[in-house]
């Protein structure tokens, strides 16, 4: 994420989905709209999938 702009929100709009967002994160659960978890080693088919557009939704590789 690079960034995002609230506005006419107040403290408890933004500050309790940011609580949830955060106890995700610890959990050890992917934000945003991840549709799979992949290795390393899949890297190359990842990359071919984007490529030809057939990846539906963010793909995250982790080691």
């Amino acid at each position: 994420m690079r960034g995002f702009v609230i506005s006419r929100t107040t403290v408890s709009q933004v500050s309790d989905p940011a609580r949830l967002h955060d106890a995700a994160l610890a959990a050890g659960e992917p934000g945003g709209r991840i549709s799979e978890i992949l290795s390393l080693s899949a890297s190359p088919g990842a990359h071919a999938r984007l490529e030809a557009g057939t990846a539906t939704g963010r793909l995250l590789r982790r080691p």
